[in-house]
């Protein structure tokens, strides 16, 4: 039996019991939030919180405020000097780390049992995945969940951060089936030498035909990546015709064929790249597809013809919100995650509402509990009800609820910029300028706008910007200036090298859409294209 049938066999009970739960998503969320008090009711929170005499969710509720990580960095700091039982009577036994928007880095505490819960969610949709796309089961496939060119590393305590590979997110009964379809060596995730990862990732890449499956975060990760393969072609190459190992790796690398590398070479002709020679097995591409990424959606199908595109759903750090789903080849939404963790959703009028009380076509701002710590934890993510599957609902992800420029009352959010912005081709970004007059500037990649379109399109987007009656006012009367724009050399080149430069790991990095960060501004305005 192959990794990947016995993939199918494992995750096929635990799909089917998730998609009946569905019927039911105020038992199954009531039923989880007991389960999460009372594994973690000896803990030092749940003793000071009285989880064991909590007896309803309105209980919990007046019990537990809706916080966000500035209220729990004293907690992780504990846990980090190597504390335990502090916010969860189960041991810390991993950190993963993620940034925030407004700038800084977290570290997002996890259980054995939270781990657990992420694996309760993933397992189905890796089952209705596979079920509907077979065709992933006949090669191999390119994982890559945590962020590339990371070095393990513990913290003071003795803490991880990261788990060891990234089949450890599908828990000890799947893991070792996961590495087994890897295309590419978990080890090369670990160099850190930007330019010797991508190098490798490639050869790897390159060297299987049979590749199936790509499961990535970002599409402008997966894009950049396919068109480095020109520049790196003869490097690729290089020494690489049989197997040895290099003295910077502790894995041997892949050994090309002369008609591999004839078909390789016949397919990538100057820029242009024909990825079904390339890949003439592979069937799916999992990523971000919504709110900042959709713009990429049409690239990424241009790049891979006839390859299915899955959006991933809402796959927070902190937690698993939803799930992807598919049927008969059409993406049908993503369904929320009702046993990985327990959800309230807050609506603009600052109310709370349960799963179960969701309305169609209503935005809410997502709040999480977990069995890894998190109590009523905003993650701050913004999602609209798209559907419902059964009883429970199909969420859509459509920007982040704590960024918002105001500077004198338009109160711009990154939904509303993100949905002024959307039918812009390659990356755009609006941001505060910063000048004597306030106002905003759009920064356009040159590549795609001369100086006759930059001005046209930036006309049409301050009409879109005039839908926020503050921001019309504003400019009617002369307080905000009036919409400008920047064209800039290679955008999304120039902002990938800020971000590394600020020590963020590249499939960490989400397309821009609305920025508040004044060293961001000066980079980006250094790089202005020639008139």
């Amino acid at each position: 039996m192959s990794a990947w049938e016995r993939i199918q066999t494992r995750a096929k009970q635990p799909g089917r019991d998730f998609f009946d739960m569905l019927v039911d998503p105020a038992s199954i969320q009531t039923q989880l939030l007991k389960n999460i008090l009372k594994k973690n009711a000896r803990s030092r929170t749940g003793k000071l919180r009285e989880f064991n005499t909590i007896t309803s969710i309105k209980d919990f509720q007046q019990r537990n405020p809706i916080i966000c990580y500035d209220d729990l960095q004293k907690d992780i700091g504990l846990i980090q000097a190597g504390v335990q039982n502090i916010l969860t009577q189960e041991p810390i036994v991993a950190f993963e780390e993620t940034g925030g928007s407004s700038g800084g880095s977290k570290l997002i505490p996890f259980t054995a049992t939270g781990l657990g819960a992420i694996q309760n969610a993933v397992i189905p949709w890796l089952h209705n995945l596979l079920t509907h796309r077979p065709g992933i089961a006949t090669g191999t496939a390119y994982w890559s969940i945590s962020p590339a060119t990371r070095s393990p590393r513990l913290e003071s305590g003795g803490i991880p951060i990261g788990l060891s590979s990234d089949a450890a997110y599908f828990g000890p009964e799947f893991g070792q089936d996961i590495l087994d379809t890897l295309a590419v060596p978990v080890e090369v995730g670990a160099i850190e030498n930007f330019a010797d990862w991508r190098r490798q990732t490639l050869r790897y890449l390159l060297s299987r035909k049979d590749l199936t499956f790509i499961s990535v975060w970002s599409p402008t990760f997966l894009l950049d990546l396919v068109k480095a393969i020109p520049e790196e072609l003869d490097r690729i190459f290089d020494g690489v015709s049989a197997n040895h190992v290099p003295s910077s790796s502790c894995h041997a690398l892949p050994i090309f064929s002369k008609d591999r590398i004839r078909e390789i070479q016949s397919a990538v002709q100057g820029n242009s790249i024909d990825t079904k020679t390339l890949w003439p097995m592979l069937d799916t591409i999992s990523c971000w597809l919504d709110a900042n990424s959709t713009r990429y959606r049409d690239e990424l199908a241009s790049m891979f013809s006839g390859v299915y595109l899955q959006g991933k759903g809402l796959l927070a750090t902190e937690g698993v919100v939803s799930i992807p789903v598919c049927k008969a080849d059409a993406e049908e939404g993503s369904v929320l995650a009702i046993n990985s963790g327990f959800f309230e959703f807050v609506d603009e009028d600052d109310r709370v509402f349960l799963a179960h009380e969701l309305k169609l076509s209503n935005t809410y701002r997502v709040v999480i509990t977990t069995f890894s710590g998190l109590y009523r934890y905003d993650l701050g993510d913004q999602v609209i009800v798209s559907g419902f599957l059964e009883a429970t609902p199909l969420i859509k992800f459509c920007g982040r609820s704590g960024l918002v420029s105001d500077l004198c009352g338009e109160k711009l959010t990154e939904a509303f910029v993100l949905k002024q912005l959307s039918r812009l081709p390659g990356s755009a970004m609006l941001s505060p300028c910063i000048s004597s007059k306030a106002g905003y500037v759009i920064f356009l990649d040159a590549k795609h706008f001369g100086l006759s379109s930059a001005k046209s399109v930036t006309e049409e987007v301050e009409q879109g910007l005039c839908s926020n009656p503050q921001y019309a006012y504003a400019t009617r009367i002369g307080q905000l200036d009036r919409l400008s724009y920047c064209r800039v050399d290679n955008l999304w080149e120039q902002y990938i090298g800020y971000q590394r430069s600020c020590g963020r790991l590249i499939g960490d990095v989400k397309p821009p859409v609305l920025s508040l960060d004044t060293a961001l501004f000066n980079a980006l305005s250094k790089a202005r294209a020639a008139a």
